[in-house]
């Protein structure tokens, strides 16, 4: 959904000890997890407690922990440090031209687009894990060679590790988002490329786990709270069968819990605000 809180101010959230307990209780159960990924309905660098929930998180599991943030406060030294103990971390930048990246991330007075890429220069010179540099074009905003030019020289100064192509896949709060095609998007992955490793990713799917069905609706609006799926995504996520998935699906929309909406002639489900 749209964004109402827009802040550069770092606090408390949540109790550490809470989440931990949520993360460890995942294990105890017999999930396997690649990562630990530290992520949020909002930036999780605007937590206080972000550096002891990465160094709790390696101090308790063998796994390794990744953050993903829009990079906003990147020019903040102490969040520069508390995220030195991840093992990735994948910053966002979408534009590096000033119109451009007001254009697509709409930020904070308080951001500063120079401070961001200070930042994260900065932190690339001092981290010793590894950068996936975030990029979302959407076509009309950030896609013109001079952006596209202008990202590139940017890249060369931060040498991540590697960067990560991508348009608009899911319906957004703004329906006027449209998605880059896919030569445009072969065009730009290439010329970003000389700056760094470059690759385009394909929407994520969700790591397929088995719901008991008592929680399947449950888990299933628990989804659609994070973000907008097909049927296809929570089938194959929460391996739900389809007809039973479709029941579910039938049940909330019915209910007026999620919404039915078509992007680019595919069926997403979406919460909706009656919760």
């Amino acid at each position: 959904g749209a964004t109402t809180d827009k802040t550069c101010v770092r606090r408390h959230f949540f109790e550490p000890q809470e989440v931990l307990q949520e993360i460890e209780r995942f294990f105890e159960e017999g999930g396997k997890a690649d990562y630990i990924t530290l992520t949020g309905s909002g930036e999780p660098t605007l937590s206080l407690d972000l550096g002891l929930l990465i160094e709790e998180c390696k101090r308790r599991l063998d796994v390794p922990v990744s953050v993903i943030t829009n990079g906003a406060l990147f020019g903040d030294a102490d969040v520069r440090r508390e995220l030195m103990a991840a093992d990735l971390v994948m910053p966002s930048l979408d534009a590096a031209r000033a119109g451009s990246f007001k254009v697509i991330n709409r930020p904070a007075e308080c951001v500063d687009l120079h401070e961001i890429i200070e930042g994260l220069k900065a932190f690339s010179r001092e981290y010793e894990g590894r950068v996936w540099l975030e990029v979302l074009f959407v076509a009309g905003a950030n896609d013109s060679d001079e952006d596209v030019e202008a990202l590139a020289g940017v890249i060369e100064q931060i040498r991540p590790d590697r960067v990560q192509v991508n348009t608009v896949v899911r319906p957004g709060t703004d329906r006027q988002a449209r998605a880059v095609c896919a030569g445009r998007l072969e065009e730009i992955a290439a010329r970003l490329s000389s700056a760094a490793p470059t690759e385009i990713i394909a929407p994520a799917s969700l790591r397929a786990r088995s719901v008991p069905p008592a929680d399947a609706r449950r888990a299933v609006l628990e989804t659609l709270r994070r973000r907008p799926c097909t049927a296809d995504d929570l089938g194959a996520g929460l391996s739900i069968e389809p007809d039973r998935l479709s029941v579910i699906l039938e049940g909330l929309v019915r209910d007026g819990r999620i919404m039915r909406v078509e992007h680019d002639g595919v069926d997403f489900y979406e919460a909706s605000g009656a919760q």
